[in-house]
């Protein structure tokens, strides 16, 4: 992806972490900065915190979505088997 012609290209900090969950990376959360050392060895810390919380929200959204669809089905089921006995 190219930058925006509007902001700048130079990048003085990079910190990239995994998203994991249960061992299984399922993403990666990465960080830019204009600023040099930005990110800190307390800062990352909070970072990997928050690496953390967003796979499990990552996790429950395909979670809430394969619910829905066996939701969905089972509605479509039961509509067809409503049918059938009349």
């Amino acid at each position: 992806m190219e930058p925006d012609k509007g902001t700048s290209s130079k990048q003085l900090s990079e910190l990239a972490y995994p998203l994991r969950l249960s061992g299984v990376v399922i993403g990666v959360l990465h960080l830019q900065s204009e600023e040099l050392e930005t990110f800190t060895s307390m800062g990352n810390e909070a970072i990997l915190i928050l690496a953390d919380q967003i796979a499990i929200t990552i996790k429950n959204a395909q979670l809430l979505t394969q619910t829905q669809r066996a939701l969905q089905k089972a509605e479509i089921a039961g509509l067809q088997l409503t049918e059938l006995a009349w």
